[in-house]
């Protein structure tokens, strides 16, 4: 059975109470994740959103918080995604459906957003647990990434020095390590880098997809390191 939390949505149409319909042109492009911690990542088109939701019985409560702002394109159906997540306060799940009642009548219909495999693609680091108790963005023009092979190993680049270790996922929770790497010297900050970012994946202990970002976390759900998944465009 599905659950609200544990998968993206994505919006497929919304019902009006005038009996009037919208069809979304690109569901991918509309979607939001239900945290078990009750935040919210949502993907509105060019822009991503931050929130938070309260659930009672089969009631459903909304709050928006920040967003990006950059301007979408002119096909864009942000205002009325938006709009309608902020006037939900009902939700039904019905097959794998997810039907989100809203306040005036109606309601939007949402379907599950595929997951992007851990395993095979090439993922690159766009930020990292800095060791203060923040995430900062990785330096400029370095290459880190990491590669999850289905032989349970994970390999990739520091952004100096090669490096390889096993791993273990199952349901959201991933160890990884211990990591060998080879011994070339770089210069700073490129290896204070490199040595944060093995120590993020050696202290990971869970992994979620937030609009379509891998997101490593550790036990006490601090972020570790955001990777995006290299597309063979990007890739060539």
């Amino acid at each position: 059975m599905m659950s609200l939390s544990g998968q993206p949505w994505q919006w497929q149409s919304s019902r009006h109470a005038d009996g009037t319909s919208t069809a979304v042109a690109d569901p991918t492009r509309y979607t939001i994740a239900f945290q078990s911690d009750g935040s919210l990542s949502i993907r509105a088109d060019c822009n991503n959103v931050l929130g938070s939701y309260s659930v009672s019985g089969s009631q459903l409560s909304i709050k928006l918080g920040p967003s990006t702002l950059v301007g979408c394109p002119p096909d864009s159906q942000t205002d009325e995604f938006v709009a309608g997540l902020a006037d939900v306060v009902s939700y039904t799940l019905a097959g794998d459906n997810l039907h989100l009642g809203l306040s005036g009548g109606g309601h939007m219909l949402l379907a599950p957003h595929p997951l992007p495999p851990l395993a095979g693609p090439t993922w690159q680091l766009s930020a990292y647990n800095n060791g203060r108790a923040g995430v900062q963005s990785i330096l400029a023009n370095s290459d880190v990434n990491a590669v999850f092979g289905q032989d349970g190993r994970v390999t990739g680049s520091g952004g100096c020095n090669r490096y390889t270790g096993a791993y273990r996922a199952a349901d959201g929770s991933l160890s990884i390590g211990p990591l060998a790497s080879t011994r070339m010297a770089c210069e700073q900050p490129l290896m204070e880098q490199e040595a944060l970012f093995f120590k993020a994946l050696e202290s990971t202990t869970q992994y979620r997809f937030e609009n379509d970002m891998l997101v490593l976390r550790d036990g006490s759900d601090a972020t570790q390191a955001i990777l995006t998944m290299v597309t063979q465009a990007g890739a060539g």
